[in-house]
């Protein structure tokens, strides 16, 4: 088949695929960014970034777990999940209960942080009906779905080992296939040498996530720096989605620049390429690069016509800054609740009546505490 030929073939399929109700992709969380990213689909390669402690991992969590799954989960004769978690930075009990809190909040008026879950003294001790609603046959369903469907690698922390669990992953749910090519050394025999060229799944409804959360926590081999480490991962991350067509994700640092004397001076508030931590090649192969950050924490009293004494850290700004399929620099308010890692998307500053939900939602939580 000519490339041509391919190209109409594909482009016919996702015609029909929408015309008998099937789907291409898994529509994106935020209904505001669908016009710049409609959906998540095979061969999107995201990379994310934030300062610490800006929400990078919830984020990440919220559209590529949460999201992903419960999608999933309701439709199951569009997408079976598979996510490969190499989570070098939480321990995976901690990211099942922070799903857990997530699933209680988004379906009932509970209201429980992983911690509060975990009873941590007399004065907080879970009840007994929260518990029940947890062990509950729907809720223990949704769990057991996240339990098979995620696979946590968290001791797995070289490119190598990386590679080598994720091939091996391809070769269990497919095959791979290899095209030859010929060369000639210098003496002018003739040479061949095969490399793998595409991938045929055994299932089309399996997709495969790959999350590697953070990228300065990835271990380089023998005399490799950090920052080789870095752009050999993206570099095969680029592989994955080109070949495979799987969906990688690379969270990755701000550095502590932002959010210094000089960018301070300059009004820089949120993420950008120019602070990306220890590696700064990765946003030149990524699909989607998206950036959040928590503007209160740069001691502004408003940001973007929103009134941080009002909101505080419970404001959270997303941004598309860079869109390999169409428009970038997509700027989204959220308004997030990090005890239940619940993201919704904010209305415009000038909506003072429909804003004034947050508020008192955010007043009644601070009451509490």
């Amino acid at each position: 088949m000519s490339l041509l030929d391919k190209v109409y073939s594909k482009i016919e399929e996702n015609k029909r695929n929408i015309e008998e109700g099937k789907i291409n992709g898994i529509p994106f969380p935020f209904p505001k960014l669908r016009n710049s990213i409609p959906i998540i689909q095979k061969g999107f390669y995201f990379l994310l970034t934030a300062k610490t402690k800006h929400s990078k991992t919830q984020i990440a969590n919220y559209i590529f777990v949460y999201h992903v799954l419960m999608y999933a989960y309701k439709h199951p004769e569009f997408v079976i999940p598979k996510i490969l978690y190499f989570n070098w930075e939480e321990d995976e009990e901690t990211i099942l209960e922070r799903f857990m809190s997530f699933c209680l909040y988004s379906k009932t008026s509970y209201r429980y942080s992983p911690i509060e879950l975990n009873s941590p003294d007399k004065d907080r001790l879970l009840p007994t009906e929260v518990l029940n609603e947890l062990k509950s046959e729907e809720y223990q369903k949704i769990f057991q779905f996240f339990v098979d469907h995620v696979e946590f690698c968290s001791d797995i922390k070289t490119t190598v080992a990386i590679d080598i669990k994720i091939k091996s992953w391809y070769r269990e749910h497919g095959t791979i296939n290899y095209k030859e090519a010929f060369y000639k050394d210098e003496s002018g025999i003739t040479h061949s040498t095969k490399s793998a060229d595409s991938y045929t799944p055994n299932d089309d409804k399996e997709w495969l996530f790959i999350i590697f959360d953070h990228a300065s926590l990835i271990q380089p081999i023998q005399n490799q720096s950090l920052l080789t480490a870095i752009g050999t991962l993206s570099k095969q991350c680029v592989t994955y989605k080109n070949i495979y067509k799987s969906v990688p994700i690379l969270i990755q640092q701000q550095s502590k620049e932002l959010g210094g004397l000089e960018s301070s001076k300059q009004g820089r508030v949120r993420p950008d390429d120019t602070f990306l931590s220890d590696c700064k090649s990765t946003v030149n192969e990524c699909t989607h690069f998206f950036g959040i950050c928590d503007p209160v924490a740069f001691n502004i009293p408003e940001y973007l016509g929103y009134d941080l004494k009002k909101l505080g850290h419970n404001l959270r700004i997303l941004e598309l800054i860079v869109n390999r399929f169409g428009q970038g620099n997509q700027i989204l308010p959220l308004y997030f609740d990090g005890a239940v890692n619940y993201f919704t998307e904010l209305p415009k500053p000038e909506d003072t009546q429909a804003l004034e939900v947050f508020y008192k939602q955010i007043e009644k939580i601070n009451n509490k505490k």
